[in-house]
């Protein structure tokens, strides 16, 4: 799966599910910190487009409601409203905001799905990075200011029924050197009757993505302290350790029950997270990433073994 078909429309002519591509831009000298969400919900009840528009920064985010007539998917290219999104161009037009962008990718998680073959499961919710890092140059426009910009960048696709019942997410492409990002994400799904856990953490770094997800036979530890998340994956003789001190969210819009938008979600752009990569006795990375985005509602703690 490359990173064109990530990004590609998954859902056709069905009823109660929802489509999502989310982009975030960071610029750590100016201090811009945004992630907009361009979705679909069709909903019998309350089919409708939107783009969120999450401004980490200020601890802020908008909704902005459209007809399903306005969202559109052609030749590669999302269009909700005066908005649209590609692969290699960002336009998202708003009341008293407009930015434009070129985006050129950088780093991505290879040809394979995130979710391996379980992306072929009748599950509740599907999840795939389409790149880790992008570079966006272009104008940001407000009703204060209009300014040049320049921002790394990260985008995933999500769809599906609903939102797992528990869940967390984590997301950083800001680490010391430059070539290093972190996706994170996992919940507790119903299957046949069953509840499980999946989950995948996608580390890049020096040219290679290091895996760990329920697919390839990994294992998860989750551990809470006071204002720390702690993960630990195992993979053979593979241990990533990631740490999530947490900061102040925001509530945003996500998907109930049969795709109805009136899910709380709670998400931070400004966590800190500090990662190790370790083979057997073997330090292989140790970081931290700043800004990151953090999602988190499992209440369900220890080890998840695939």
């Amino acid at each position: 799966m490359k990173t064109a078909a990530k990004f590609r429309r998954r859902l056709f002519k069905k009823k109660n599910v929802f489509e999502g591509w989310y982009v975030r831009l960071l610029d750590e000298k100016t201090g811009l910190n945004l992630a907009f969400i361009l979705a679909v919900s069709f909903h019998e009840e309350d089919p409708h487009a939107f783009i969120q528009l999450f401004d980490g920064q200020k601890e802020k985010n908008r909704y902005h409601r459209y007809p399903v007539t306005s969202f559109s998917f052609e030749a590669g290219t999302l269009h909700i409203g005066d908005s649209s999104l590609s692969l290699s161009h960002i336009a998202i037009r708003l009341p008293g905001f407009r930015l434009e962008g070129e985006i050129s990718v950088r780093t991505t998680t290879g040809k394979g799905s995130s979710m391996g073959f379980f992306r072929h499961l009748p599950l509740e919710c599907y999840q795939e990075v389409v790149y880790h890092e992008a570079a966006v140059q272009g104008v940001l426009e407000t009703a204060d200011e209009e300014k040049t910009l320049t921002a790394r960048s990260y985008m995933e696709k999500t769809y599906g029924k609903s939102f797992p019942t528990e869940w967390f997410w984590l997301q950083t492409n800001t680490f010391a050197a430059e070539g290093i990002a972190l996706s994170m994400a996992g919940g507790f799904v119903p299957f046949k009757g069953f509840r499980i856990f999946g989950f995948f953490a996608h580390l890049h770094h020096d040219g290679r993505n290091h895996l760990f997800s329920t697919f390839n036979l990994s294992s998860i530890d989750i551990t809470e302290e006071e204002g720390l998340v702690r993960f630990m994956l195992k993979k053979r003789r593979r241990r990533l350790l990631v740490e999530v001190h947490r900061a102040q969210a925001t509530v945003l819009v996500g998907p109930g029950k049969n795709a109805r938008m009136r899910r709380d979600v709670q998400e931070t752009l400004s966590a800190r997270v500090n990662v190790t990569l370790r083979h057997g006795r073997k330090t292989i990375f140790h970081g931290e990433g700043a800004f990151a985005g953090f999602e988190y509602t499992i209440t369900e703690k220890g080890s998840n073994n695939a």
